[in-house]
């Protein structure tokens, strides 16, 4: 459909928009650039669902209607400024924007509207808008990951991204499509040790355990899938000490220039700051949200456990973040619905014949996943929710059109045999 290609058009330049709203930022104009055009993109989505699946749209517009109410009920019994009210309702569109993702191309794929490569390009081109902002922000243009107060120390490089652990999680899904189309066309491994290490050193730049672990994780992911289904070589004694010792190559390598790097040095410092492995992973959360629940619970207030605070409330970890903006009711609708989609791509994936592509997008996924208890900035996020939503769906996508795949010989052969009954009779 013509109108497909339009609203398709849209998603290139989204890195772009938000690029352009971090330069405003830096020079002092607060212009929310980034914010209008995704609400404009959420609304093209929305609508055009209508006509795709009504269904759907109506299940959608039920959620919609549900925290909008939920939101207006809470603002009415709190008596809520309107920048309370606007602030949660911004934090919803994030959410809402990722569900619109996810079903918008879900639909377009299995109505074969899309196929995969149109979802690589638009992730590829956003992938290689990264990849120029970080590289100017080596020569000093844009934002710093992190600065201190003063601004005399920064660290990281993020180029006119303003937020930088969104990046992170964007540069992690990004980096996974790269590999998944990609390595399976690369002959040389030589050529492969190449791709992975410049995906790391990036993710250094990035200065964020999120960006430096989700690559290294994928890393070594890749080096045993591509033995598994690329090359399909039996894991043998000799194929586990290959895979092995090219694992802990790329590792060791990885961590030694890791080494080298300021985003070392600042991890090091916070570790020795946090003194041991769970806070310096929590970056001090942890206590952050000790302190948010003790002030929730001291209310001791059923309305507020049930419908949330009446603000946004964040601790950057995505579900406690849900609970305390919009309660037990939210965690019920929001996280249920989210982990139907992420339990129903891990069944048709198990269920599969299982594939390179899948695979790393499956790892990557659950990546995020994890991130989104931890350190937040997936669910309610505007950079990275829309990139998450559209590669779940092409997930989904992979694995449902392998078991048609797989199935399809069956289908033929049952076929065959019910022509051959009938014309015996």
């Amino acid at each position: 459909m013509k109108i497909d290609s339009h609203i398709l058009l849209l998603f290139y330049p989204l890195l772009v928009i938000d690029s352009i709203n971090g330069f405003f930022l830096l020079n002092g104009n607060s212009i929310p650039v980034s914010q209008i055009y995704k609400f404009i993109l959420l609304f093209l989505i929305f609508s055009r669902i209508i006509s795709l699946s009504p269904k759907i749209f109506i299940e959608l517009f039920f959620l919609f209607s549900l925290i909008m109410g939920q939101i207006f009920i809470i603002s009415i019994y709190n008596g809520s400024v309107f920048e309370k009210v606007l602030s949660i309702i911004v934090v919803f569109f994030k959410y809402f924007l990722f569900i619109l993702s996810f079903f918008y191309f879900k639909i377009l794929l299995k109505n074969n509207l899309i196929n995969e490569n149109t979802i690589k390009n638009i992730c590829l081109f956003n992938f290689i808008i990264i990849i120029i902002n970080m590289t100017i922000g080596l020569f000093g243009f844009g934002f710093p990951v992190y600065s201190s107060s003063d601004s005399d120390v920064s660290v990281g490089v993020k180029g006119y991204f303003f937020a930088g652990n969104e990046l992170s999680a964007v540069y992690v899904l990004l980096s996974s499509i790269v590999i998944a189309f990609f390595v399976a066309d690369i002959k040389k491994k030589s050529s492969i040790y190449i791709l992975l290490f410049t995906l790391f050193i990036y993710s250094a730049l990035l200065a964020t355990k999120t960006a430096t672990g989700g690559i290294l994780i994928l890393s070594i992911a890749t080096i045993i899938f591509r033995k598994k289904y690329i090359e399909k070589t039996p894991f043998d004694l000799k194929s586990i000490f290959i895979v092995t010792f090219s694992s802990v190559s790329v590792t060791l390598v990885s961590i030694y220039f890791f080494m080298q790097s300021e985003a070392y040095e600042r991890m090091k410092y916070y570790y020795n700051e946090l003194s041991n492995i769970y806070k310096f992973l929590m970056s001090g959360r942890d206590q952050f949200l000790t302190r948010k629940i003790f002030l929730f619970t001291s209310e001791n207030s059923a309305f507020k456990f049930f419908f949330g605070m009446g603000e946004h409330t964040s601790v950057e970890m995505d579900f406690f973040d849900t609970f305390l903006t919009f309660g037990t009711l939210g965690i019920l609708s929001i996280y249920l619905i989210y982990l139907v989609i992420s339990l129903f791509i891990i069944y048709s994936y198990q269920k599969n014949t299982r594939s390179f592509k899948g695979s790393i997008l499956n790892v990557t996924l659950l990546l995020l996943f994890i991130q989104s208890f931890v350190s937040g900035h997936v669910l309610y996020s505007g950079m990275a929710g829309i990139f998450y939503g559209m590669i779940m769906a092409l997930s989904l996508n992979l694995s449902q059109k392998n078991i048609e795949t797989e199935m399809k010989p069956f289908y033929i052969a049952s076929c065959q045999n019910e022509k051959s009954r009938f014309s015996n009779h």
